[in-house]
């Protein structure tokens, strides 16, 4: 999965591009629709179709996901190094339709990268607000930015 844009063989875009799961899709013998001139709209349908597969019982739909959760798994976990962080929350449009397959292999992937296990657990838990969870942090961004206090203002002169 060499990534053309920055070069690394492990890249998360790379991994996770409709480009690459159609092309392991098809090596595997499960026929997703795939052209160099495919707009957002198709491979948004694309891993549409992949996730009604998996919800269906394909074996070979259920891999790929897990697969690709696993990656995200790696990255989450190498960032909450970063971060020391003690929860992940996941959540978004499609989330619902995958956990059920994906959430174990991802949440092993975190905990394996989470070096700092010996200190503290991490816990990789589901949100409640599901796939309104971009507009709900959308929304708050907004708001925060334009209804929060800014410390310059605070300041005495």
């Amino acid at each position: 999965m060499f990534c053309d844009e920055c070069g690394a063989d492990d890249c998360l875009a790379a991994g996770t591009s409709y480009e690459y799961v159609a092309k392991k899709a098809k090596e595997r013998g499960l026929d997703l629709p795939y052209s160099d001139d495919m707009g957002p709209e198709q491979r948004s349908e694309g891993l549409n179709h992949l996730v009604e597969l998996a919800q269906q019982g394909n074996e070979i739909a259920k891999d790929l996901i897990k697969e690709s959760m696993i990656l995200v798994g790696e990255v989450v976990g190498q960032l909450a190094n970063s971060l020391d962080i003690r929860q992940i929350v996941c959540g978004g449009p499609q989330w619902e339709q995958v956990k059920d397959f994906a959430e174990e292999g991802m949440s092993e992937a975190i905990r394996r990268r989470f070096a700092l296990r010996q200190v503290h657990d991490i816990e990789t838990r589901t949100s409640v607000l599901g796939s309104k969870i971009g507009a709900i942090g959308g929304a708050c961004a907004v708001m925060d930015a334009s209804l929060s206090p800014k410390a310059t203002a605070l300041l005495l002169r």
